[in-house]
């Protein structure tokens, strides 16, 4: 049985000079990083707040958001389609934290929406100020921007799921009255005006926080790319590889080109992989992102420029990296934030029990990086 409540009707230069280690130290660590949607400001969510900057990476402004208890967790940031406001959220098991509305042109808060147990991104309505969002108990949830009010629930429950943790991982609109649910589980079509769920079809276990296009398809970080409107699966990439030890690599951030034809994906083990959507050949292999994230915090760290001619990946040693979209060559790399999540600290045990041993340190260049901020 699945239950349904309504609450209320409703440009390109490379990197910048280097800066200095204090300067970085107040920016934090990066996590996330999202494009505004005329592809002008780049919002980047560090373990301080939210850093605003343009296509050049010139500061344009600083909100501090990030509760002192949920500093350093996982970001997810979306623009309203006018780019006026920015919604911040603060999903994941443990600690999660509210939802910040933010006008970017007056740089302050305009809305704090508590939902302490958060764990999908947030997502605007496509026209109207509503924000849809899903938590860790299966629910999903629809909230008044201006007043801050719950205005729909959708909560999931059926016989298979009811011992299972089962949370809502992933929420979309798919136009102004339709959205998807998406749980590990299953994906739930509802329309939200007329208390109905339209469809719903079983998933791969374990979809995360991945981005639906205009198509209406998103791909998850387990490497499958989902239809919503045929409700069909297709594997497109291995998430999985041979990690350090005993410990495996996967990719933990991956975004569709506005076209639907490339999947970026930005992955543990320091690799960033282009891959054709159709035919699931790997068009490229880059240096940088993540080396490990222990604790899940990257999910939102990849993000293509609205016009498709480039992307940007957040790599965890505090740097914003640009690529261009077809030739995949770097455009630009920023290195104005710190080494990210407490990365020594957060690692050594990968590199106890001498697994030092198995690593080839040529092989990977931000292991090199941190090799060598760690030794100093």
């Amino acid at each position: 049985m699945v239950k349904l409540r309504v609450v209320l009707a409703v440009a390109l230069s490379l990197s910048l000079s280097p800066v200095g280690a204090s300067y970085a130290q107040e920016r934090g660590w990066p996590v996330s990083a999202v494009w505004s949607p005329d592809g002008e400001t780049i919002a980047v969510g560090s373990s301080t707040g939210i850093w605003f900057l343009d296509s050049g990476f010139k500061d344009l402004g600083f909100m501090k958001t990030a509760p002192e208890k949920i500093i350093g967790s996982s970001l997810s940031l979306d623009w309203h389609a006018s780019g006026e406001l920015l919604a911040v959220g603060y999903p994941g098991n443990n600690p999660s934290g509210p939802i910040h509305i933010i006008d970017v042109g007056e740089m302050k808060i305009v809305r704090l929406i508590e939902y302490p147990d958060i764990y999908s991104s947030v997502r605007w309505h496509p026209s109207r100020n509503l924000i849809v969002s899903g938590n860790w108990r299966g629910n999903t949830d629809i909230w008044d921007a201006v007043s801050g009010e719950n205005v729909f629930r959708f909560e999931e429950y059926d016989e298979q799921t009811a011992f299972a943790w089962n949370p809502t991982v992933g929420v979309y609109w798919l136009s102004e009255r339709v959205i998807a649910a998406v749980t590990k589980f299953e994906v739930y079509i509802i329309d939200i005006e007329n208390d109905k769920i339209l469809r719903s079809f079983d998933v791969p276990y374990v979809l995360d926080r991945a981005k639906c296009n205009s198509k209406r398809q998103f791909v998850t970080q387990d490497g499958y790319l989902v239809d919503l409107d045929a409700g069909s699966i297709t594997k497109t990439f291995s998430r999985v590889r041979a990690g350090i030890g005993n410990w495996e690599f996967y990719a933990k951030s991956a975004d569709m080109s506005p076209d639907s034809r490339q999947i970026a994906t930005n992955e543990e083990g320091c690799r960033i992989r282009v891959i054709d959507a159709r035919s699931r050949e790997i068009l490229a292999e880059l240096e940088g992102g993540i080396v490990y994230d222990f604790a899940r915090r990257y999910r939102d760290s990849v993000s293509w420029h609205p016009d498709g001619s480039r992307f940007l990946t957040v790599g965890q040693l505090g740097d914003i990296r640009v690529w261009d979209g077809q030739t995949y060559e770097l455009l630009q790399r920023y290195d104005g934030f710190e080494m990210g999540d407490e990365l020594a600290k957060r690692l050594l045990p990968i590199f106890w029990d001498n697994n030092w041993d198995q690593i080839d340190i040529n092989k990977y260049k931000c292991l090199q990086d941190f090799v060598a901020l760690t030794s100093g």
